[in-house]
């Protein structure tokens, strides 16, 4: 045999013997891949294993779903609150005295002692705004319009009566319909200042509840109008108007008084209203009142 037939002879057999180790280490790695490969679960177990992964999805969507609500009702909770706080405002503002039981239903009054009215929701802010604007234009426009007019109407302040025991009145009370024009001023104390010398109808009105009062104190209650006047220091307190009435004994008793008349001020002059018994007023604005004009 030639030597080129030797040589292509060996490698035509190393050739072979090469695709013989190929195809013998193809079969290897099929049966390897082949026996990594679980073997199928039966119907049985199939079945189950889906309805457990079904469960599992269920109660995952249903915990999410409860959680979001729940989040949610405590964000909206909390914004509720925080709105109730941010747009409060004085309740005497709004014509909500201490002796209104019923409120509007757009408005909540505060527990604290604060005095504050406050809005149920965001939505009745713009009510609120709408009040208040509207209020104090019809004011300005009472006030442009009068300007010469000398009147007041006031409404007992409640509070003052527990806090300092003395009367004080309020110009916000009975829903809105108390008043003062601009040349009539009333002190600190309660006292109207008379702007000009003339004729003035002046008038007031006390409601006591009587089982208020110790048992231990006078029978009698009385209801004073008077006047001073810091030009006339010497004068001191003078009594214009008095009621004096017998105190009525039991439980729930409630007693009215009543001072009216048409009287001769002078410009300076201090009008006020006092009573024998702080305590024995009974502590609703609207049954306690004290007016002027000027005829």
């Amino acid at each position: 045999m030639k030597v080129d037939d030797l040589v292509n002879t060996a490698t035509l057999g190393n050739s072979n013997m090469v695709s013989l180790l190929v195809s013998k280490q193809e079969v290897a790695y099929k049966q390897c891949s082949t026996n990594d490969i679980p073997r199928p679960m039966s119907n049985i177990g199939y079945r189950l294993s889906i309805c457990f992964n079904i469960v599992l999805t269920v109660l995952a969507v249903v915990f999410i779903t409860l959680y979001t609500r729940s989040t949610n009702s405590d964000y909206n909770a909390k914004r509720h609150h925080h709105n109730n706080i941010s747009i409060c405002m004085p309740c005497s503002a709004l014509g909500i005295t201490d002796d209104v039981i019923i409120l509007p239903v757009q408005w909540d009054r505060l527990t604290d002692g604060s005095g504050l009215c406050c809005a149920k929701n965001a939505n009745h802010l713009s009510y609120m705004f709408r009040i208040t604007l509207r209020e104090k234009y019809d004011a300005a426009l009472l006030n442009k319009s009068d300007r010469n007019v000398i009147a007041a109407h006031f409404f007992i302040d409640a509070e003052t009566l527990f806090d300092n025991h003395s009367i004080r009145w309020n110009e916000f009370g009975g829903m809105r319909t108390a008043f003062r024009t601009d040349r009539l001023n009333i002190t600190e104390d309660g006292m109207l200042v008379i702007p000009e010398s003339g004729l003035y109808y002046v008038y007031s009105f006390l409601t006591y509840k009587t089982d208020n009062i110790p048992s231990d104190s006078e029978e009698m209650i009385n209801h004073y109008l008077f006047r001073e006047n810091p030009m006339r220091p010497l004068a001191g307190h003078q009594l214009l108007l008095m009621d004096k009435q017998t105190r009525l004994r039991g439980w729930m008793q409630y007693q009215t008084s009543y001072l009216a008349s048409t009287l001769h001020l002078l410009r300076g002059d201090h009008v006020f209203v006092g009573t024998s018994n702080v305590s024995a007023i009974y502590p609703a604005s609207m049954s306690n009142f004290f007016g002027i004009f000027k005829i």
